[in-house]
């Protein structure tokens, strides 16, 4: 992703071989350089927590009888009930 994509993502970003993460609010005080810039090796930062089977069939559960619409909506749905 390039850094624009990153800025948008509104999570902490950093360059791939960059040992500190940024973040938007932050970004215009920090140096970053022309080449970092143009270069599109940006992560954002993920959240990670433990989940359970019985975590997945219970946001699976509160699905039921509701119109979520796309694949995108349905897993977001999903991702949102899991804390991610």
């Amino acid at each position: 992703m390039n850094i624009i994509q990153a800025i948008k993502s509104g999570k902490r970003f950093k360059r791939k071989y960059h040992s500190d993460w940024m973040q938007a609010e932050v970004c215009r005080d920090l140096s970053i350089s022309a080449i970092d810039i143009l270069e599109d090796d940006w992560h954002t930062e993920e959240k990670s927590v433990e989940v359970t089977a019985t975590m997945v069939r219970q946001a699976v559960a509160k699905l039921h009888g509701r119109y979520i619409g796309s694949l995108d909506e349905t897993a977001d749905f999903i991702i949102k009930e899991l804390g991610l």
